[in-house]
């Protein structure tokens, strides 16, 4: 099997520019703080700066967000942590819908992998993790 046999998903485009939007709005928020210089009392400045710090931490940890199903399993890479999911490692899988999306927990003798409706097409990374592990022949989903 080749590289056209890895298929890598990754967080929405829109909602990773949205975090960066609130990072920059923030930012400039702060910048006017500071040119406003005066009597503005310093606890305003460290809850600009907080929010800055927040929306760019949240930017580079999911520009860094990706999960990648091969012939050989499902590999999860975050900002701080790697970690492969073998096929015959999975167990079963559970769907939940909420109020922020559909959210899906994968069940694996190495622990949980878990992604929402924030991933791009994961409904397909679903069907592929699903279809590999022999989950709905077995019938081990939960909540479809």
């Amino acid at each position: 099997m080749g590289r056209e046999d890895t298929y890598a998903f990754r967080l929405r485009p829109l909602l990773k520019w949205i975090v960066a939007g609130a990072a920059q709005l923030w930012l400039f928020i702060l910048a006017l703080l500071l040119w406003q210089g005066e009597a503005i009392p310093v606890h305003t400045y460290l809850s600009a700066l907080f929010f800055v710090a927040l929306f760019t931490a949240v930017f580079v940890f999911y520009s860094g967000l990706t999960i990648s199903v091969d012939r050989y399993g499902v590999t999860y890479r975050g900002l701080f942590s790697f970690r492969t999911y073998p096929f015959d490692s999975i167990l079963k899988m559970e769907v939940h819908d909420g109020l922020s999306g559909r959210s899906y927990d994968v069940f694996t003798k190495r622990g949980m992998l878990h992604f929402s409706s924030f991933i791009q097409d994961h409904a397909r990374l679903f069907d592929l993790i699903a279809d590999r592990a022999d989950l709905k022949r077995r019938g081990r989903i939960v909540g479809v």
